[in-house]
């Protein structure tokens, strides 16, 4: 967490690439990912409270993995960042 707000900290724009592109990683992560969770889940037979935490879980931030991963390989970590 601290190596993700240096990073936020050291960018000139807390948002990193244009206004298309926010909107596409926030669609992709916030409404695409739970509906693929959601189908996947069904497939392999989850139901109940189990169902509801996996496409709660989808849905989650996860902003350090992210970004470790973006940092690692080069990946734009100021763009994945602010996704």
């Amino acid at each position: 967490m601290i190596s993700t707000g240096l990073s936020m900290g050291s960018q000139e724009s807390i948002i990193a690439c244009d206004l298309c592109g926010c909107i596409l990683g926030q669609v992709l992560k916030f409404a695409l990912g739970p509906i693929a969770m959601t189908i996947a889940s069904k497939i392999v037979g989850l139901h109940g409270n189990k169902l509801r935490a996996a496409i709660i879980q989808a849905a989650v931030p996860q902003a350090i993995s992210s970004f470790i991963f973006a940092k690692e390989y080069g990946l734009h970590p100021e763009i994945i960042i602010t996704a």
